[in-house]
């Protein structure tokens, strides 16, 4: 019986491939420069980005943060959602679980969405900054290839 997460998965997969091949080559030649928000509950993943209220940020320059700094936001307020993000100047936003609502409003300010990720900020922040795909370790409980749906 095929897993029903398989497309879930190779879809995420797929998403986080674009991003290390190209930035590999960059990092290679000293060029390389991000800035990456992960919403932040504690110090873990926000579970839910629609109920988040604290956006860590930081700038990652050859595979290194090199700054970090947390920002309040509201993600109730839609117009203003898309305001504060490019305002920031947020290039990929990693988060928890999303709503459609909310990862289309992203993804039209062209910021990279990178969703169903949980655990631990920093370890998430730094394997991302070495340009490792976010695998299985990362992705939420029911977004694993080997979670079975009851």
């Amino acid at each position: 019986m095929k897993n029903p997460n398989s497309d879930f998965q190779s879809l995420l997969w797929a998403n986080q491939g674009e991003r290390p091949s190209l930035p590999r080559q960059l990092f290679k030649k000293g060029k390389f420069r991000m800035k990456v928000a992960i919403t932040v509950w504690d110090e873990k993943i926000s579970p839910v980005f629609d109920s988040a209220h604290k956006l860590l940020i930081a700038d990652i320059k050859n595979e290194k943060i090199k700054k970090m700094s947390y920002q309040s936001f509201n993600p109730q307020f839609e117009a203003r959602l898309t305001e504060d993000l490019s305002h920031f100047g947020i290039e990929v936003l990693i988060c928890g679980a999303i709503s459609e609502i909310h990862s289309t409003l992203i993804e039209a300010c062209a910021i990279k969405l990178i969703p169903f990720i949980g655990g631990n900020v920093n370890q998430v922040l730094e394997a991302y900054a070495k340009g490792n795909p976010l695998g299985p370790s990362f992705l939420m409980p029911g977004c694993r290839e080997d979670d079975s749906m009851v």
